[in-house]
């Protein structure tokens, strides 16, 4: 009985997290699970959409590493965030001004930055005023499917990560990164990864 009682909880938490979002103009998928109130901040002309089976994690009683929510943040009517199916999200921030598009089954870690722009452009009075127009600036970032971010990670703009690769902890990726790498360092160095850890066809980690 506790136990149908839980999942009963957990699903009313997944929905009422999942309604908050489309409330807020994301589009998402079936089975998505929402855990704690994720941040939108939305371009009334833009557009994020959330594939099915994603989970969003937002709150540290969801995760033990997670110390803030889950941030998407559109700054044009041209902003796209793509996220395809069964995506993980732990606490991390996606900035866009024109596109950011994360393949299936990838998995972000806490506190992970991505951006596609440069944030601020300086004026012509030296001083560096907010994000208007940054759209025109911008390059989009892909992460292809089955790569793993971790924790503290910053992915900056015009970045291809290739499908299979894994970004270390605390790595700052100014460069595109081939399939079936390991990205560590800053500067980011790049490494093949071992056979154990690249991916089949599938997308299911090799034996």
């Amino acid at each position: 009985m506790i136990k149908v009682i839980k999942k009963s909880l957990f699903i009313l938490i997944y929905k009422a997290g999942e309604l908050y979002l489309r409330h807020k103009g994301v589009s998402t998928g079936a089975d998505c699970r929402v855990l704690g109130k994720a941040f939108v901040k939305k371009h009334p002309s833009s557009s994020i959409s959330i594939g099915s089976g994603c989970n969003l994690i937002s709150s540290v009683r969801f995760h033990p590493m997670c110390n803030q929510p889950v941030r998407f943040n559109t700054t044009s009517a041209a902003a796209r965030i793509e996220l395809a199916d069964h995506v993980g999200i732990t606490g991390a921030s996606l900035n866009c001004s024109l596109l950011i598009r994360i393949g299936s089954k990838c998995m972000i870690g806490p506190d992970v930055y991505i951006r596609d722009d440069d944030g601020h452009m300086p004026g012509p009075d030296g001083t560096w005023p907010g994000c208007d127009h940054l759209s025109a600036f911008a390059r989009p970032v892909i992460i292809e499917e089955s790569c793993f971010i971790g924790t503290k990670a910053i992915i900056l703009k015009g970045v291809t990560i290739g499908r299979g690769s894994v970004v270390a902890a605390g790595c700052v990726v100014s460069k595109d990164i081939p399939s079936e790498h390991l990205a560590f360092g800053n500067p980011m160095q790049l490494r093949p990864l071992p056979e154990n850890l690249k991916y089949k066809n599938d997308g299911e980690a090799a034996m």
